[in-house]
C-alpha cells in the first residue's frame, strides 16, 4: 500500500514538472520547407540550484508574441537532465520554428523565500538577435540561470539575484543532439551571438 501511494504521488510530482521544449523525430522528419531547427540547451549550475518557475523569452522580431525556453516545477518535483557535471546540468532544447531573425529579450525567475515568491527580471532591457535558417539546424548555445546568493538571515539567503549567460557548448549539445535523434540529416550552423567574444558571449544580470 505505501509503495501504491508512492508511486501515485512520484507520478503526480512528474506531471507538476515541465521541462525545455523537445521535437519529437516525427515532427523533425515532417520539417515544412520554410522551418528550421533551432537547437540549444538550458541549464543551471547544478541540481540543486532550482526554482520554481524559470523561463528566458524569445521572439521573432517584429513581432509580440513570444515563445518561452524554461522549468516550471513544483517544490521537489523530479527532473531529469540531458547532461550533468561540476559546473552546468540541464537538457537540450530542439524546436521547429519558421525561417527568420529571432531575438531573446527577457527573461523571469520566480523564487520561493519565507513561504512567499521573488520575482527576477532583467535590471535593463536587451536584445540578443539570432537568425533561424530554413533546412538547417541553427545552434544558439546553453542559456543559464545562476543564482547569486545574498546574505543569510538564520541559515536561509532571501535576497538573493540570478544572472543569465549564454556560452558556447556546441560541441556537448550537438552530440546529444545526434544521439537524441540519430536520423537527423540538416547540416549545422552555428548562430552565435558574438563569434569574436570569448564564453560566456553575454552575461546579464
Amino acid at each position: 500500500m505505501k509503495l501504491l501511494i508512492s508511486l501515485i504521488l512520484m507520478s503526480m510530482l512528474a506531471g507538476c514538472a515541465t521541462q525545455p521544449s523537445q521535437a519529437t523525430k516525427e515532427e523533425l522528419s515532417k520539417l515544412p520547407s520554410s522551418h528550421g531547427v533551432m537547437v540549444a540547451s538550458y541549464a543551471r549550475s547544478s541540481p540543486s540550484e532550482r526554482f520554481s518557475n524559470e523561463a528566458v523569452y524569445f521572439r521573432k522580431v517584429g513581432s509580440r508574441k513570444r515563445k518561452e525556453i524554461g522549468i516550471h516545477t513544483m517544490f521537489m518535483a523530479p527532473l531529469n537532465f540531458d547532461f550533468k557535471n561540476n559546473e552546468s546540468c540541464g537538457s537540450l532544447v530542439v524546436m521547429s520554428l519558421p525561417e527568420g531573425d529571432y531575438e531573446m529579450y527577457d527573461y523571469a525567475v520566480i523564487q520561493d523565500v519565507f513561504g512567499g515568491t521573488i520575482t527576477h527580471t532583467p535590471r535593463s532591457p536587451f536584445s540578443i538577435p539570432f537568425k533561424v535558417l530554413a533546412g538547417k539546424i541553427s545552434y544558439f548555445g546553453e542559456l543559464k540561470i545562476n543564482r547569486i546568493h545574498g546574505t543569510k538571515f538564520l541559515g536561509i539567503s532571501g535576497n538573493d539575484s540570478v544572472q543569465f549567460e549564454i556560452s558556447d557548448q556546441s560541441k556537448r549539445d550537438l552530440a546529444i543532439l545526434r544521439q537524441k535523434y540519430p536520423d537527423l540529416g540538416y547540416p549545422v550552423s552555428l548562430v552565435k551571438p558574438s563569434r569574436e567574444c570569448s564564453t560566456p558571449f553575454f552575461r546579464i544580470e
